[in-house]
């Protein structure tokens, strides 16, 4: 035989194989599975992709969260202080639990609700600070035992000052105050 009739003949073997193979049933049901079965990873796949891309989109949004806080950090000093409470109403023949007892603040403010003695070194003077349960006060004055993180929170009843005792609470500043 000559060449050109062997490569048609075997090409129309390969032909007839390939329609025999087709034509079975069982076969046909597998290139099908398969054929859905392709169908399914190609759509995992896509579904993963997204995935993929949703978590980058979310560690990026975490990354300027973080930013975010530790600017408001830098901004903010925020701390637990031991607090005490003072006042200026004074019971005849008992101490006053006012450091002078003249009313007076150190920055010689008329002593009242909303001040706050701090340590000067640590709360400067004139802030304004946040303190938890009693919400903005101004850091008007100072005391003898009022050191680091403590403060002493002015309030105008002399039984709920003595009631108050000691607290430790959560104190917030403006840095740049």
């Amino acid at each position: 035989m000559n060449r050109k009739k062997l490569i048609i003949l075997a090409v129309g073997m390969g032909i007839g194989l390939l329609f025999g193979f087709l034509s079975q049933p069982d076969q046909t049901e597998k290139i099908e599975e398969l054929h859905n079965e392709v169908n399914q990873l190609e759509s995992e796949l896509i579904d993963r992709q997204e995935l993929v891309e949703e978590i980058k989109e979310l560690r990026q949004e975490n990354e300027e969260l973080k930013e975010q806080i530790e600017q408001f950090l830098d901004e903010w000093r925020i701390g637990e202080f031991e607090a005490t409470a003072y006042t200026h109403v004074a019971v005849p023949g008992q101490a006053d639990i006012n450091g002078t007892g003249d009313g007076l603040t150190a920055t010689g403010e008329p002593v009242r609700e909303g001040f706050v003695a701090v340590d000067p070194d640590v709360i400067p003077l004139g802030s304004e600070v946040w303190v938890e349960g009693f919400g903005w006060l101004k850091a008007e004055d100072t005391g003898g035992a009022i050191k680091g993180k403590r403060i002493d929170v002015f309030i105008d009843d002399r039984q709920a000052a003595l009631s108050f005792g000691r607290q430790n609470l959560i104190v917030i500043r403006e840095e740049n105050e």
